[in-house]
């Protein structure tokens, strides 16, 4: 088993359902009768925090703007509280009429443009050259009446069956190009010369020409200054041709294909005539307006322009008293109405929501054994109502202008939220709970209050690190003055965090200055919480702060002072366990003053009987004597009752009342137990539950390391030569007994824990009963034979106080608890220690603590269990 690890739950040996479920029982609130409540209900009210929160991060209260009309004589002076943009509608406007103008028009390229030229110029041609090979066709008038049933009036420009008669056909191709088409011309297309001209030379230059884009004519392309946009469907690119006059129009593209062929193929007049009748008529412009995309690309411009601003900065005073209002002061202040949001951000509120839950899923479970265990529910309660009172205070005074919304003494309204002493909150909860506690519980401090002042990274980061500061130094702190002094090492840290915001946040230099000022104001009135809040805690919250601890110590308590007068045995005894604790806490970390308080205060029932306590008892006879074993054990249980009541009435604090409650746990009173067994023999059984300790087991490990310590000292006193190895065999023996019997299985403590635990607690047994030198008279009584025992006070028999060290008893009956039975069910210390020759002493009646565990039970010394 691991050092670390730590025990592993088990019942009570012996014990009943009762117990054991009054032993897993949550606790009941201070000063309130009835059932107790259950731990959740702290994680529900911190849920509950969280939520209404996060609503007052969503929430709007500052006053809407007044808003004049123009004409109107302002009632008062309206300044804008923030930093926002107007918008210049004029501007804006020249703005995207300037920009459509400019949005260049588009133009699509016909791609099909040069495949229908060549298909055309190939028809002809092929029918020109059909009708040269071809005999015996219909002659010219049967051809023109069956053109003529066409009931649109135009020609085909492709027969259904080619004519064979030339004339035919040349009159047929004249109707498709509708032109007139001479018998020379005619010819000259039959020529094989002509074809070849035309589709190798003519037809490549008119497609190249048709794919740069051609035109009607200049007019379609007049008046575009900024150019046209060419648009290819093929390839799906756009093309920016600025200067129109290099788009070629029809009539340019027939004169250029004139010139090619006279300049550059140098044809006669009759083949370039030839050519030009076939090419003019079904030259088509391949670059056509598209409207309606013109239309698209100019809107999307014009929606694309940003529009123009007017900056606005916080504190400009927009109307003042007195004054006409203008339209352009009405538009400022209509802009500056519309620009504030609705009074509740659903959005915002909700991610506040999920933030903060994940803020508080550290602080609502707490890592313990092998799975988590929710926070308990009284410091639940108090981080929750610190949190939310603090948060709601913010939130009160900045909608009540505690922030300005106009700049004072030339402070920036920016620049207060640095000054609320959320610092002083998370010192105050300091006061009452663990160091991790007030971390995670200062984490959720900052976020909600950087939610609900508006703040950005830079205030939830400056606060973060105020109240992580401010929670190690009131830790540290062991008195008041200390706490006052702690102000100025807080004041140090604040200062730092602030020039980190200051360099990250682009603010002046005199506003830096002034945020100095108020960090520093900030700080004293952290001190001023803590000192003024503190107290008020202490009066509400169920739990105890480290000075209402220290005031507790004093000797001057009613209570203390009670108990010196009436039961001085019992005192001492509590006195020496505070020692014991005190020691045995800080040698594990745990909460040592808490430790030493409770231990004082640990045995304050058994002012209600306290004859029937062998420490309070001196010399005369034990009145347990004249009872029964069962009246006995009652009386001995009663004053764990009756510590509670008392500490309840004292005001001593819930922390100290369960271990008071706890300091016994579930344990049995052995030694009467037995002595009930004896005397009712074999006639009836005794119940062990009657002979118990209601409990619960210790839950925690101050209350733990009482139970050990109260066990040792009492058990101690009835060793009849208690040196050093004496002492640390009976504490490692009493160490194992006790975790044999399962009473630590509930509480922290690991088997590295019990072992620091048996040292320190053996540093402070070994100072007490530190040897002394042997003086005559104490020489000359033990040569004449007159000393009594050796074992703890007996009842003035002589001898009978050694018999009772052997048995590990008190004289008069008790048990080695040194309570008459307080204690009885730990083993006497004759079966734990060495004799002085090192050689074991064996129990003269090992019935007194059956089940004791062996020697090889207990922790070693590295922590672990041999």
């Amino acid at each position: 088993m691991s050092d670390t690890k730590k025990s592993s739950p088990r019942p009570a040996k012996g014990g009943s359902k009762a117990a054991r479920k009054a032993s897993l029982a949550p606790l009941s609130m201070p000063g309130r009768s009835g059932p107790p409540v259950p731990r959740h209900w702290g994680t529900i009210y911190l849920v509950g925090v969280v939520l209404v929160l996060s609503v007052l991060s969503g929430l709007d209260l500052t006053p809407r703007v007044m808003v004049f009309m123009a004409g109107e004589v302002a009632t008062r002076d309206v300044a804008a509280d923030k930093d926002f943009l107007l918008e210049d509608v004029a501007s804006t406007e020249a703005r995207r009429k300037e920009v459509a103008k400019s949005q260049p028009p588009v133009f699509v390229l016909d791609p099909g443009s040069v495949t229908r030229l060549e298909r055309r110029v190939r028809e002809v041609l092929d029918l020109a050259a059909q009708a040269r090979a071809a005999a015996g066709a219909p002659d010219a008038a049967d051809a023109r009446a069956a053109a003529e049933q066409d009931g649109k009036g135009n020609p085909p420009a492709m027969p259904p069956a080619p004519p064979t008669d030339p004339e035919a056909v040349r009159w047929q191709i004249a109707e498709g190009l509708n032109r007139e088409i001479s018998a020379k011309t005619f010819a000259l297309w039959q020529r094989k010369s002509v074809r070849r001209l035309i589709l190798d030379e003519v037809l490549p230059r008119l497609a190249t020409m048709l794919a740069r884009g051609v035109v009607l004519d200049e007019r379609v392309v007049e008046g575009r200054d900024s150019g046209i946009l060419v648009y290819d469907p093929v390839t799906g690119q756009d093309s920016l041709v600025l200067d129109v006059s290099e788009v070629m129009t029809l009539a340019e593209a027939r004169d250029s294909m004139a010139q090619t062929l006279r300049l550059d193929l140098k044809k006669p007049l009759r083949e370039r005539k030839a050519v030009m009748e076939l090419v003019e008529p079904l030259l088509v412009p391949s670059l056509a307006f598209d409207a309606e995309a013109t239309r698209t690309r100019r809107q999307a411009a014009v929606d694309a322009v940003d529009p123009v601003y007017i900056p606005i900065r916080k504190g400009e005073v927009l109307v003042r008293r007195g004054e006409a209002v203008s339209p352009e002061d009405q538009i400022k202040l209509m802009a500056l109405f519309n620009d504030r949001p609705s009074s509740f951000d659903a959005v915002h509120a909700g991610g506040v929501f999920v933030l903060g839950m994940l803020f508080t899923a550290g602080m609502l479970l707490s890592p313990r054994r092998r799975h988590f265990e929710l926070m308990p529910l009284r410091a639940a309660l108090l981080v929750g109502t610190v949190v939310l009172g603090f948060a709601v205070l913010a939130k009160l005074l900045s909608v009540a202008g505690f922030f300005p919304g106009r700049p004072l003494l030339a402070v920036s309204e920016d620049l207060y939220p640095y000054a609320f002493p959320a610092a002083g909150a998370v010192g105050c909860l300091a006061l009452f709970l663990r160091l991790r506690a007030c971390f995670l519980a200062n984490t959720l401090l900052a976020f909600m209050i950087s939610q609900v002042l508006s703040g950005g990274i830079g205030l939830f980061a400056f606060h973060f690190l105020g109240g992580m500061s401010n929670a190690v130094l009131i830790k540290r702190a062991q008195t008041r003055p200390q706490v006052m002094t702690s102000v100025f090492p807080l004041t140090g840290v604040l200062l730092a965090a602030w020039a980190g915001v200051s360099l990250t946040t682009p603010f002046s230099a005199p506003q830096a200055g002034a945020g100095a000022a108020l960090v520093v104001v900030g700080g004293f009135f952290s001190l001023v919480v803590v000192l003024g809040l503190g107290p008020m805690l202490e009066l509400i919250a169920p739990t105890t702060s480290r000075f209402r601890l220290m005031e507790l110590m004093n000797l001057e308590q009613p209570l203390l002072q009670e108990l010196m007068a009436t039961v001085p045995g019992t005192y001492h005894h509590s006195f020496v366990v505070a020692n014991m604790v005190e020691a045995g806490a800080r040698s594990i970390d745990a909460n040592a003053l808490l430790c030493k308080v409770a231990a004082l205060y640990h045995d304050i029932g058994k002012l209600s009987n306290p004859e029937y306590f062998i420490e309070n008892q001196g010399r005369g006879k034990n009145k347990h004597d004249k009872l029964a074993p069962s009246m006995s054990a009652l009386i001995l249980i009663a004053h764990v009752k009756k510590g509670v009541e008392l500490a309840r009435k004292g005001r001593l604090g819930q922390d100290i009342v369960d271990i008071i409650r706890q300091h016994h746990g579930t344990s049995v009173i052995r030694f009467f137990y037995q002595k009930a067994r004896e005397q009712a023999g074999d006639r009836e059984a005794v119940r062990e539950e009657e002979y118990r300790y209601p409990g619960p087991r210790p839950q925690t490990k101050e209350a733990a390391i009482v139970m050990l310590a109260d066990a040792i000292e009492a058990s101690s006193r009835t060793l009849s030569d208690p040196t050093p190895s004496r002492l640390r065999g009976h504490i490692d023996n009493i160490v194992k007994y006790i975790f044999s019997e399962g009473q630590l299985d509930e509480s922290e403590l690991t088997f590295k824990d019990l072992h620091s635990l048996s040292e320190a607690f053996h540093r402070v047994l070994t100072g007490i009963f530190h040897q002394r030198i042997e003086y005559p008279d104490t020489l000359a009584v033990r040569v004449d034979g007159h000393g009594r025992g050796q074992g703890r006070k007996g009842n003035g028999r002589k001898g009978e106080g050694q018999k009772a060290g052997a048995r590990g008893d008190d004289a008069n009956g008790g048990p080695s608890g040194g309570e008459n039975g307080e204690a009885a069910d730990l083993p006497g210390p004759a079966e734990s220690v060495e004799s002085v020759d090192s050689e074991p002493v064996q129990s003269p009646d090992p019935a007194i603590a059956p089940g004791m565990p062996e020697a090889s039970g207990a922790p070693d010394a590295s922590g672990e269990r041999s």
